[in-house]
């Protein structure tokens, strides 16, 4: 995209440009209106207006209005309070800062949309040093470096007057005027608009549980943790076929209980459950969902690679259990990273990243679970089934959520992980078939264990 020329007269000209647009770039597109042509206002990378001079004439003093998206520095009880009074007696005599728009905000709690009038061009403010500015007064101005990310950010002094600030700041000219110079005024760019848009509803949502609809059941959802997928409905039908005789059911990850408790309301009571969650919301709000439906379910808060320890191990049912199920986090940080980049966090649910991202490989929860599944079978061969009893039953199934992804109908991740699932066990989980949903897509993998 090019720059539009809003105004030109004299030995000045007045741009909007594209954001993201560096300054050799702004240069060259202004080597188009003639000869000597530089930058005043510098260039922010957030868009908004650009400032540029002929440098062999004489130019008037102008004055602009920065719009920044800030938040404060540190925690505050009252945070729009204190940035209110932050900028009340804001730079000199020829400076004004203010709060034109505040909002609570699902990442950073409270964030304002301020803006600075102040000189701009030869011996006025410059982007960086706005920024520098909010951040002597206690305010830390936001970057979004890409799409559906944000961080607040401390910009370094800038070496030279011109330099610009990192790419992504959050700082946009948007209005220009002075002496001969017509008024020239811009609204904040799209991109600020959605992302404001984006916190207040984020914002909103961890404020209330919500409601969510799974297999039949209604069941409440705190923000944080993950909602239940559709894609999970077919790991129930997998479990209440096995358990169509009765037996006992663990939900590793438990989140809700969505899993435990619609496999509970599938087998119509004829199976005790338990769910188990790292948790301790997540396990309140299993209990609490299961009293809602009547179901009756224990709950234990402990971390599933820990099932065998001392510790946890007496929490279980003494029987062990005939199925297990687990959705884990099953995503790897670059995944997480490209889904944030490509349709962003910020628009879509409030659940936090623990419940999605398992690490480097996105391998690491199901192998955790194996490896402890693997020391409780080989502990449990080598005492003959003497107390204390196994996590498991004598035989029973295994089952895994897996990602099915673009390419889920001919092979996704079920194959991956089957194989990672198998090493961490050293075999003593033996995968037996791939789980589909209706539509043909991988959605689990089925393994089982026996003592021999």
């Amino acid at each position: 995209m090019e720059p539009v020329l809003e105004w030109r007269q004299g030995g000045l000209a007045v741009c909007s440009k594209p954001a993201a647009m560096s300054p050799e770039k702004l240069l060259a597109w202004a080597s188009t209106l003639g000869a000597g042509w530089e930058l005043r206002s510098c260039c922010s990378s957030s868009g908004g207006l650009a400032l540029l001079a002929d440098k062999a004439v004489p130019t008037p003093k102008v004055r602009g209005t920065y719009a920044l998206l800030v938040v404060p520095q540190e925690t505050k009880e009252d945070p729009f309070g204190f940035m209110k009074d932050a900028l009340e007696f804001f730079g000199g005599p020829e400076e004004e800062a203010r709060v034109v728009e505040e909002i609570m905000s699902g990442h950073f709690g409270a964030l304002a949309l301020v803006e600075l009038d102040a000189a701009v061009g030869s011996g006025g403010k410059l982007p960086k040093e706005a920024v520098l500015a909010m951040q002597e007064a206690g305010l830390a101005v936001l970057r979004l470096p890409g799409r559906g990310k944000a961080e607040a950010k401390r910009s370094s002094k800038p070496s030279e007057p011109s330099e610009d600030v990192l790419p992504g700041t959050c700082v946009q000219l948007v209005s220009l005027q002075g002496a001969g110079v017509p008024r020239c005024q811009r609204p904040i760019s799209a991109k600020w608009r959605s992302f404001l848009e984006a916190e207040q509803k984020l914002a909103a949502q961890r404020r209330r549980p919500e409601e969510a609809s799974f297999c039949g059941l209604k069941l409440l959802v705190p923000s944080e943790q993950l909602r239940p997928r559709n894609a999970s409905v077919a790991l129930v039908q997998a479990a209440v076929e096995l358990l169509k005789s009765g037996g006992r059911v663990l939900d590793l990850g438990c989140g809700c209980g969505a899993l435990l408790l619609a496999i509970r309301q599938g087998t119509e009571g004829s199976v005790s459950g338990t769910g188990l969650d790292l948790d301790e919301e997540a396990v309140t709000c299993c209990r609490a969902n299961a009293a809602r439906l009547g179901l009756q379910v224990n709950t234990v808060l402990a971390d599933f690679a820990q099932l065998d320890s001392p510790e946890v191990r007496p929490q279980l049912e003494a029987e062990g259990y005939d199925v297990i199920v687990c959705n884990p986090p099953y995503r790897s940080t670059a995944q997480q990273e490209a889904y944030d980049a490509s349709v962003g966090s910020f628009g879509g649910y409030a659940e936090h990243s623990k419940t999605l991202v398992a690490g480097e490989t996105g391998l690491e929860m199901y192998q955790a679970i194996s490896s402890c599944l693997a020391r409780d079978l080989m502990a449990a061969q080598k005492r003959l089934l003497a107390p204390p009893k196994p996590v498991l039953s004598l035989a029973g199934s295994l089952i895994f959520q897996v990602e099915a992804g673009s390419h889920g109908r001919r092979g996704g991740m079920a194959g991956k992980v089957a194989a990672a699932v198998q090493a961490a066990s050293q075999g003593m989980l033996s995968f037996q078939r791939i789980i589909e949903d209706e539509n043909k897509m991988e959605r689990g993998i089925l393994l089982k264990w026996s003592f021999t």
